[in-house]
């Protein structure tokens, strides 16, 4: 098992991308933390499965995120793994027309809760002489998204904190990445779709994005983060790894 017995956080986890993450990383060995908002979601996601743990969770709160470090800690005595996978996509306008409010929305949790994440588990790790942090950034963070610039900006800037990080940690034995998918079909992409004048017509839109055909499924996301958050990446540290079907080869 490639992550047996590691101690692993994926906030966000109740959910898309995280819950694949979580279910992944259980199959191959690691004890996981469901840490999200839906408390039912979470609950219900750590019940069925044997080695994980939900822990209620709002990435924009620095004090809740440091007591869930140190709960952590006190429960498995260390952490050797987080995934900060929590991240919202509000509807905006283009950023003459936009709201302040979305803008500073948008910013607390991508960019504000992957670096309140980053520190306190920093923390920890640098104690222990190691540890693998991986960010979920987007292929919106790595090519421009017209009509999406908090949401874009946000992810930019969650690349950027990522390579920091990685060189800031190196000299403890502490790998920092980030993981820019695309077009993933989550419910937040279904509801997306749902709510297009043509469903249909937008569906196609989406599949058609990527030279690669098809929509990118979550599994294939937690199949990047399991490699990059185990010890077959250990080099690699201070990448941004696109996996958007080829979208930002154009």
């Amino acid at each position: 098992m490639r992550l047996n017995n590691k101690v692993a956080i994926v906030t966000g986890g109740a959910s898309g991308i995280g819950e694949a993450c979580v279910r992944r990383f259980h199959d191959e060995g690691a004890y996981v933390v469901v840490a999200d908002m839906s408390e039912q979601a979470g609950d219900a996601l750590a019940s069925a499965l044997d080695r994980a743990t939900f822990y209620k969770l709002d990435v924009r709160r620095g004090i809740l995120m440091q007591q869930m470090m140190v709960d952590i800690v006190d429960k498995y005595g260390r952490i050797d793994i987080l995934v900060n996978n929590a991240g919202i996509d509000v509807e905006s306008d283009e950023l003459a027309d936009g709201d302040e409010d979305v803008w500073h929305q948008i910013y607390a949790v991508n960019q504000q809760g992957t670096m309140l994440g980053m520190k306190y588990a920093l923390q920890h790790m640098r104690k222990q002489g190691y540890g693998a942090i991986l960010n979920m950034a987007s292929a919106a963070g790595l090519v421009a998204f017209p009509g999406r610039p908090a949401y874009a900006a946000s992810k930019a800037a969650v690349i950027q904190l990522s390579k920091v990080a990685a060189i800031e940690n190196g000299e403890y034995n502490i790998r920092v990445n980030a993981l820019c998918p695309g077009a993933v079909r989550t419910p937040i992409l279904e509801a997306v779709i749902a709510r297009a004048e043509s469903p249909t017509e937008k569906r196609a839109a989406v599949e058609a994005m990527n030279p690669l055909p098809g929509i990118i499924s979550v599994e294939a996301i937690a199949s990047a983060a399991l490699f990059l958050v185990s010890d077959e990446a250990e080099f690699i540290s201070g990448a941004a790894l696109p996996v958007d079907g080829g979208y930002t080869a154009r």
